[in-house]
C-alpha cells in the first residue's frame, strides 16, 4: 500500500508544491556541485540562498535568466546550458543556479526526475551549484517548464555593444545546433515516418549535438584575445537575430557572407523538409563575436587550438541601417547582396505552429 511518503514511476502529481519528500529523494540529490562559498543552500523550510564573495578575487557579479518552453524531452540539460551562456559572453564564470520547474497536473514524479538528473549532469560539467528555487504542479501549464536565473564571477567584462566599424564577425561551431537538437527529439517520429532520418542518424545526432549546446568553453577562449570586442549568444532567432542583436547594442551595421557559415548536413535536411531558415533558427552553442582585423588568425589559431570550429563570417560597418548578407548563386556562381530580414519569431516556433 502506498504511503503519503513514498512513490514509484506511476506516481502522479495533483496541484501545488512539490511534497517534501520528494524534493528530499529527487531534487535536493540533484542540484549539482556544493560549492564552499553556498553557506546556505536548497532544503526543506528554506526560502532563499546565501552565497558569500568575500573571498573570491573577482569584484563583479553577473546575473541572468531565461526559460526552456519549446523542448520537452532535453529542458533540464538546456536551462542549465543557455542561462550559462548568457554569462559566458558577458565574460563570466557560471556557478549558481536558482531553478524553477512548473509541472502540469497529472505529471509523473519521473518526470520532474529526468529534468533534475539532467540538470545535475549539467551542472556537474560547468561546476555550477543549484542554490535554490521552486517545483510546484499547476494547472496554468500544459506542459512542464524550466526557468532558470544564474549568477557567474566576471573575469573581464564584455559587452555585446562594443562592436567597431571594420571589426571581423566570427561564429564558432555551426549554425542551427540547439534548434536541431529539439526538433530531432520533438519530431522523431515524423521525420523518421517521411524518411528523412532513419532512427540511427537522429539517435547519433543528438547525441553529438547535445555535447555543443554550451559556448562556455568558447566564450573562455575567446576573451583571452585583447583584441575581441563583443561576444553575443545566437538563441531564439538564431543567428539573423543575434547579429541584428549585436549591431543594434553598437549602433552599428554588417555585412555577411552566408557561405562561410558553416552548417551541418542534418541541419540543412531538417530546414528543407519544414520549409525553414537555418539563420532564423534557435543555435545556442554557436558564440557570435567581434574582434579587430588585425586579431583576427590569432583568435582563429586559439579555437584551433582548443578544438572549437571557427570562422570568419563578415565585418561591423558604420551605417546601422546596412544589414546586408552576400550569398552565392548556386548556378552561376555569382555573389548577390540582399538585405537579411530581421526574424519576427525564432524559426523553431513556425514549425510549431505550422504543425
Amino acid at each position: 500500500m502506498q504511503t503519503k511518503n513514498s512513490w514509484h514511476s506511476t506516481t502522479t502529481f495533483s496541484s501545488g508544491k512539490v511534497p517534501p519528500h520528494i524534493l528530499e529523494k529527487v531534487v535536493f540529490p540533484n542540484c549539482g556541485i556544493r560549492l564552499p562559498s553556498v553557506l546556505i543552500g536548497p532544503s526543506i523550510g528554506i526560502d532563499a540562498a546565501v552565497i558569500s564573495t568575500v573571498d573570491h578575487p573577482a569584484g563583479l557579479i553577473a546575473i541572468t535568466s531565461d526559460p526552456i518552453t519549446g523542448s520537452i524531452k532535453d529542458m533540464g540539460r538546456l536551462v542549465v546550458h543557455v542561462n550559462a551562456n548568457d554569462l559566458a559572453v558577458m565574460g563570466a564564470i557560471p556557478a549558481f543556479l536558482v531553478l524553477t520547474i512548473l509541472l502540469p497536473q497529472g505529471s509523473e514524479v519521473t518526470q520532474l526526475e529526468t529534468i533534475m538528473k539532467q540538470v545535475h549532469q549539467a551542472c556537474l560539467d560547468l561546476s555550477i551549484s543549484v542554490i535554490g528555487g521552486h517545483t510546484e504542479v499547476t494547472g496554468a501549464v500544459n506542459q512542464p517548464i524550466a526557468s532558470g536565473t544564474m549568477f557567474g564571477y566576471i573575469v573581464r567584462s564584455i559587452s555585446s555593444a562594443n562592436s567597431e566599424v571594420g571589426d571581423r564577425i566570427v561564429l564558432t561551431k555551426t549554425a542551427g545546433i540547439e534548434g536541431t537538437v529539439i526538433i530531432l527529439s520533438e519530431k522523431a517520429d515524423e521525420l523518421m515516418l517521411r524518411g528523412v532520418f532513419t532512427r540511427e542518424e537522429i539517435d547519433a545526432s543528438i547525441n553529438e549535438l547535445s555535447s555543443k549546446v554550451s559556448v562556455v568553453k568558447d566564450a573562455e577562449t575567446a576573451i583571452k584575445i585583447p583584441e575581441v570586442t563583443a561576444m553575443h549568444d545566437p538563441t531564439e532567432g538564431g543567428i539573423a537575430n543575434a547579429i541584428y542583436e549585436m549591431t543594434s547594442a553598437s549602433k552599428k551595421g554588417f555585412i555577411l557572407d552566408s557561405d562561410k557559415i558553416n552548417i551541418r548536413e542534418d541541419t540543412r535536411r531538417i530546414c528543407d523538409y519544414y520549409h525553414i531558415s537555418v539563420l532564423d533558427l534557435i543555435s545556442s552553442g554557436t558564440l557570435l563575436l567581434t574582434v579587430k582585423p588585425t586579431a583576427v588568425n590569432q583568435l582563429l589559431s586559439k579555437f584551433k587550438e582548443a578544438e572549437i570550429p571557427a570562422v570568419d563570417i563578415g565585418v561591423i560597418v558604420e551605417d546601422e541601417t546596412k544589414h546586408i548578407i552576400n550569398i552565392r548563386d548556386n548556378l552561376t556562381g555569382e555573389i548577390q547582396s540582399k538585405e537579411l530580414i530581421r526574424p519576427v519569431q525564432d524559426a523553431l516556433w513556425n514549425l510549431i505552429k505550422q504543425n
